[in-house]
């Protein structure tokens, strides 16, 4: 079924994604994020969109490629594609998504990323922004954690004070 992902006529590479989303089982992870690496221009979004409940370090990877891949983007795709691999990256572990973040926000400003619309630039950047927020989070969440362990640990391991009452009634 993957070389109809590739035909000429669009609704033949429409049905094929169909296809292989439906029939995928276990391995759906797997399959689209062949198709948002292989597939043409047209059905990646698509790809794209159907991996947000699959958020992990290796969708975070493939979708830091295709920010590379910009380039070779019709001017038609590009934009929806990039603001669509944005935010599945929001929903990413936030090192590697912030990563490929990062290296795509680079590019602003610069002759390479010309060809980028405003739309683009701000919605990586707010992308950037959530993540580093709740990177920022989580780290607080986590340090408060391990300061509750910590004082629960301080706690159990404290003498317990006796009034010096109890103490003669205990002898």
């Amino acid at each position: 079924i993957m070389p109809y992902l590739m035909h000429d006529d669009l609704r033949v590479q429409r049905e094929a994604f169909v296809c292989l989303y439906r029939i995928s089982g276990t391995r759906r992870k797997e399959v689209l994020l062949r198709i948002a690496s292989e597939a043409g221009e047209v059905l990646r979004p698509d790809a794209v969109k159907a991996l947000i409940p699959y958020c992990d370090t290796e969708v975070a990877a493939v979708l830091g490629e295709l920010l590379g891949e910009y380039e070779h983007f019709s001017d038609a795709v590009r934009d929806m594609l990039l603001v669509q691999v944005g935010a599945v990256l929001v929903r990413c572990p936030h090192v590697p998504a912030i990563e490929a973040l990062d290296k795509f926000l680079l590019l602003k400003g610069k002759r390479a990323g010309r060809k980028i619309g405003e739309d683009v630039w701000i919605a990586a950047g707010e992308a950037m922004a959530q993540l580093e927020a709740a990177q920022k989070e989580e780290r607080r969440r986590h340090l408060h954690e391990t300061r509750l362990i910590i004082d629960e640990t301080k706690k159990a391991e404290q003498p317990v004070a006796r009034s010096p009452e109890e103490k003669i009634a205990i002898t």
